[in-house]
Order: structure tokens, then sequence, then C-alpha cells
């Protein structure tokens, strides 16, 4: 965990100049939707952020069967990368390519809560309880504050 963590966190500083994403949630999200690097998309195609394969992408995909919603299991086709590297490239550029996450202020925001919060608005995933109610933003923050990982903002809210 601290190997994963500390690869994507080296990367994640670079996505925050550019595309003004923090690294906590640059890394909370790559442990998210990863399961820390562990997944079979993961492995198979170095997609660490679940990013689907819509039909204007112009790389290479890979078909994965995956959980949507509470308990929907679907395959659909995934984004595939080269490297972990173009994997977190490719995540600050759709996120800032995807004008829904601008409107839910992701980008002006500057805490992981608020950012998290607007991942979830924007649609980022849809993970809902057993209420129906979206519980991404809560995942997320939960998993940021367990490990700490608001930590690896200070480096780039202090320069």
């Amino acid at each position: 965990k601290v190997n994963f963590i500390k690869k994507v966190s080296e990367l994640s500083y670079e996505n925050y100049e550019k595309y003004n994403i923090l690294p906590s949630i640059t890394v909370g999200q790559a442990i998210l939707e990863s399961s820390w690097g562990e997944s079979n998309l993961t492995k198979n195609s170095n997609n660490i952020f679940g990013i689907k394969a819509s039909t204007d992408w112009n790389g290479k995909v890979i078909k994965v069967s995956t959980l949507e919603n509470y308990d929907d299991k679907i395959v659909d086709t995934f984004r595939k990368y080269d490297s972990i590297k173009d994997s977190v490239n490719d995540y600050g550029k759709f996120l800032n390519e995807n004008k829904r996450y601008e409107e839910s202020g992701l980008f002006k925001a500057k805490h992981y809560t608020t950012q998290a919060q607007a991942l979830e608005d924007a649609g980022y995933a849809t993970k809902k309880n057993e209420k129906g109610e979206l519980i991404y933003a809560d995942i997320l923050i939960d998993l940021i504050k367990k490990y700490n990982l608001q930590l690896l903002d200070r480096k780039v809210q202090t320069n």
C-alpha cells in the first residue's frame, strides 16, 4: 500500500500543476478505483481510475466486467494505457475536457472534501447505498482521512 501511494503521489503533483486536482484526490481515487492497483482492470490495462472508453476515445481499449450502481454487474469498455503515468495524465485531461467537472466546481475547490463532492456531483461515479443515495464522495473522503492522504496536499498548497 505504501508503494502504491508513493508511486501515484509522485505523479499527482504534476497533475495538480496542470489541472488543479489535489494530490489527495488523485491518490484516493486511484486507490478506490483500482483496489490498490490490484483490480483486473488495472493489471490488464494500467487504468487506475476506471475511466471508460467512450466513442470519441482513440486509444487502446479493454472489455471488463464491472459493478455499477449498488450491485449491477455489466461488461463495459475501458481505456487501456501503456503505463500508470499515462493513466494519471489522461485522468487529469479527462476531467478537464469534460465540462461537467468544471460546472460542478472541481477545479475551483481548494479542499479535498469539496473536490470529492464536486466529483460526485458531476457524476464521476454512480455508487449508491441501499437507500439509493449517492455515496462516492463519502467513501473517497473517508479513504483520504484513513490514510492521511490530505497531507499530500500541503506540498502543493504551500507553494
